[in-house]
């Protein structure tokens, strides 16, 4: 028979946990164990977006978008249980950087449109824990890092002949580039 009492204290994002346990046997407490769990999170965020239109004419104008993220988290755990200890800390920190521009005008009777877009994201995340821990445990300090550059250029063209025909015309070229690592080593597979 196990009973455990547990108490959640969330504290400006901190959360403290005390387990106390009571292991019986035969109705004779055979052993008491106290717990404390406590996490403690910070996190940021800043995000800016921007965004141009201009028209030239009634039928012409240039377009422009541009965004940008940046997000900071951090995890702390202090695990204690008897005379054991594990403490261990999460960070990730995640960057985009995105822009697309384009331009739209007449031409031939139809419409045109030239673009280009591109955009950076940077995602780095590790997971530390301290050399002196004392519980056993199969977890182990990594460091993860995928980062992506996007490039595409683009162009269509569409025009209508009357109330039934129509016809549209496009290409497309996209380039992109991945990079995952473990560890400060590049996986082959991953890229």
């Amino acid at each position: 028979q196990i009973i455990m009492h547990q108490k959640d204290q969330p504290v400006f994002g901190i959360l403290r946990v005390f387990d106390r346990l009571h292991v019986m046997h035969n109705d004779v407490n055979s052993n008491k164990l106290n717990s404390t769990d406590q996490r403690e999170k910070t996190s940021g965020v800043h995000y800016v977006n921007a965004y141009c239109d201009y028209g030239f004419s009634a039928d012409s104008y240039l377009k422009i978008d541009m965004d940008y993220l940046n997000t900071r988290t951090t995890n702390d755990q202090d695990y204690h249980i008897g005379n054991g200890t594990l403490e261990s800390r999460n960070e990730a920190k995640n960057q985009l950087y995105a822009g697309r521009l384009q331009f739209v005008t007449p031409l031939c009777g139809g419409t045109i449109k030239i673009g280009f877009e591109a955009s950076y994201t940077n995602n780095d995340n590790q997971n530390i824990v301290a050399d002196d821990a004392t519980i056993e445990n199969s977890l182990y300090s990594t460091a993860n890092i995928a980062r992506q550059n996007l490039y595409a250029g683009f162009l269509d063209y569409s025009r209508s002949w009357g109330e039934h025909w129509s016809a549209n015309l496009g290409a497309r070229y996209e380039y992109t580039d991945f990079d995952y690592s473990v560890d400060g080593v590049k996986s082959d597979e991953a890229s």
